[in-house]
């Protein structure tokens, strides 16, 4: 018997969930005039946000902290995104480039984690 959990997932969101941007950055390389074109297209979401981990970035000696951020939200909402374009998550103002976007080990879930850009 499979229990669906659509309802109780929805309601977590509804009650925590903050609102995120999600955005398909497709860029296109024009060889004649050496410019990169980027083509944007945004989906909003609603998302369960994770704290911020930070670490030190490899190579800085020190000098600089990667900052990632856990974003989890409905594999149904998440928008179909071409191979080769880069994904970022927009929240609280700051973008994040994505590392990583898995089915979370809750059924319905997606789990993406992103690198905050600076």
């Amino acid at each position: 018997m499979t229990w669906d959990r659509t309802a109780e997932l929805q309601l977590m969101l509804q009650d925590w969930g903050q609102p995120v941007l999600h955005r398909a950055v497709a860029r296109t390389y024009h060889p004649g005039t050496q410019q990169v074109t980027e083509t944007v297209a945004e989906t909003p979401l609603t998302a369960l946000v994770g704290t911020e981990a930070s670490a030190i970035a490899p190579g800085t000696a020190g000098q600089h902290r990667s900052v990632e951020q856990v974003f989890l939200t409905l594999q149904s909402s998440w928008p179909e995104t071409p191979a080769g374009q880069v994904q970022q998550l927009v929240w609280a103002s700051a973008v994040y480039e994505l590392v990583a976007v898995r089915q979370s080990s809750s059924a319905g879930w997606l789990e993406a984690t992103g690198r905050r850009r600076d």
